[in-house]
């Protein structure tokens, strides 16, 4: 499909997964279109669930287009409060608002010559919509508090997981914007890419080996990743994936290492008692008992369920509590300091 090298893992480009791999036919006929249409100046609208990869397929049509030489700039229109989204978008002058004790640009003028990717647009205040509008129309930009206007010129790619047709419908989005984001390009959710799912999970196994020999997947954990419905789609995969890696003992993963659940019923067919924090706590206590210890050894001397003590050791890393030693079948925990 022509994918520029740039854009593939593993490169200084820093992205963080291979989420463009895949055979699927769906994602390449999207990529394919995503790459045809970068070679015109038409804006992106870039449709998809949530983990599905938008913000990659959007610097892929930066990459593919004529303005890839240029600045890419992004900014997630749901991550920020109507003013401070204004600010961003616009830039101010000092005084122009409360704490703006300097002036700056905004993205819109950051993306001068190259491309603006405005991630969940269907989430951008009303007003924002119709000041953005007027941005495109015309072609120039004006920074809070200030008079003078400035050239804004930039590729438009934008993103969303909802229904802008209907928001439209209910008057939640303008349709003058709407028809000025372009054509819209649906990214396939995860569960239907087929097998997909195994290519990315030893991509990203692979990725949690750095350099050294991955771990693999046995039958049943193949099974559970094709049987997992994945809501959280790439990005849920990912997340999974190096937290099975972390905790795994001996050379592959296994199912109940993917699947991680914190209320997994206990030896007797009941939830463990108490909540996470309770249990978090006793396994760092046994760990400080035991140490180094293994997983398996948490798991005898607490009497709780396997996964339920993945899911405590892997808070209790990420937290500071345990430090993990070794790796493989030499895996052991042990409390920090």
């Amino acid at each position: 499909m022509g994918i520029p090298p740039a854009i593939r893992p593993g490169t200084e480009t820093g992205f963080p997964a291979p989420v463009l791999l895949g055979r699927d036919p769906g994602l390449a006929r999207t990529l394919g279109a995503a790459e045809r249409l970068a070679r015109t100046e038409q804006p992106v609208l870039l449709v998809g669930e949530t983990g599905t990869g938008k913000d990659l397929v959007a610097r892929l049509v930066h990459l593919s287009s004529r303005r890839a030489p240029g600045p890419f700039r992004a900014v997630n229109c749901a991550a920020l409060p109507a003013g401070l989204l204004e600010a961003e978008l616009f830039g101010a002058v000092r005084g122009a608002y409360t704490g703006a004790d300097a002036g700056r640009p905004g993205l819109l003028e950051a993306a001068h010559g190259g491309t603006l990717f405005l991630d969940e647009v269907g989430d951008m205040p009303h007003a924002l919509q119709a000041a953005l509008l007027r941005v495109l129309e015309d072609g120039v930009t004006r920074r809070l508090g200030e008079a003078a206007e400035r050239r804004a010129d930039f590729r438009l790619v934008a993103a969303t997981h909802r229904d802008l047709d209907g928001l439209v419908a209910a008057g939640q989005f303008r349709a003058d914007l709407r028809y000025r984001l372009g054509r819209s390009l649906r990214i396939p959710p995860l569960r239907s890419r087929g097998g997909d799912v195994l290519l990315l999970a030893r991509a990203f196994l692979a990725e949690a080996a750095e350099g050294r020999a991955p771990l693999g997947l046995d039958a049943e954990a193949e099974a559970w990743l094709l049987h997992h419905p994945f809501p959280g789609n790439v990005r849920e995969l990912r997340c999974r994936v190096l937290a099975a890696a972390a905790l795994a003992e001996g050379d592959v993963v296994r199912a109940p290492d993917l699947a991680g659940d914190d209320a997994a019923p206990g030896p007797d067919g009941e939830p463990p008692e108490g909540g996470a924090e309770d249990r978090a706590a006793l396994v760092l206590e046994v760990a400080r008992q035991l140490a180094p210890v293994r997983v398996a050894g948490l798991v005898r001397a607490t009497g709780l369920p396997r996964r339920t003590v993945q899911r405590a050791v892997a808070g209790l890393v990420r937290d500071g509590g345990l430090v993990r030693e070794g790796r493989g079948r030499s895996t052991r925990y042990a409390p920090r300091g």
